[in-house]
């Protein structure tokens, strides 16, 4: 009968990969990484096709500090889905990590235009540009972002961090004394 069936593709019902994931989610929250590894894996292993998973495996490598695992499951997230925002930021917070700033804004511009009202990836995109080169982009990118970062009280620090920057990127810069 129709909840015991196992549609071909899908691994087994999609229910319990969705359980596993929700599972990950609260140890991944309870900063049991292995479990939430082990959990995301197994979300995996009955519903390999879903972007969602493997951008979040991503995650959770990155947060882990193997970036090599990564890049790969975020690489897979975007097979599946191309307009998967959290393989996007990943990629582009492991980009900004190795200093390959436009790799970093080109992927964080994608994450922020599937997801635009993520204040966070605006300001990661503003500093990528910043280190591109792209001043006047930072700065505007860095004022959208402390506008979403003003709308969320748990984010002050944030918000005090974006206006240092913009306060720093307005500052008319003097030359140099010869």
């Amino acid at each position: 009968f129709m909840g015991t069936s196992r549609s071909p593709g899908l691994g087994r019902h999609p229910y319990e990969a969705d359980e596993a994931y929700k599972a990950a989610l609260d140890l991944y929250s309870k900063k049991d990484m292995e479990e939430a590894l082990n959990h995301i894996a197994q979300a995996l292993k009955l519903h390999p096709y879903h972007a969602e998973y493997h951008a979040t495996q991503g995650f959770f490598y990155l947060e882990h500090g193997a970036r090599d695992k990564a890049a790969a499951a975020f690489a897979e997230a975007l097979k599946h889905n191309q307009y998967e925002m959290m393989a996007h930021y990943g990629l582009g917070v492991l980009a900004y990590k190795t200093q390959d700033w436009p790799t970093a804004v080109q992927h964080f511009n994608l994450a922020h235009m599937i997801a635009p009202n993520r204040a966070e990836t605006l300001y990661y995109l503003a500093l990528a540009q910043r280190q591109s080169g792209q001043t006047p982009a930072a700065l505007t990118s860095m004022q959208k972002a402390l506008a979403l970062y003003d709308k969320i009280p748990e984010a002050k620090k944030q918000a005090r961090d974006a206006r240092a920057w913009i306060a720093d990127w307005e500052r008319p810069k003097l030359p140099m004394p010869r």
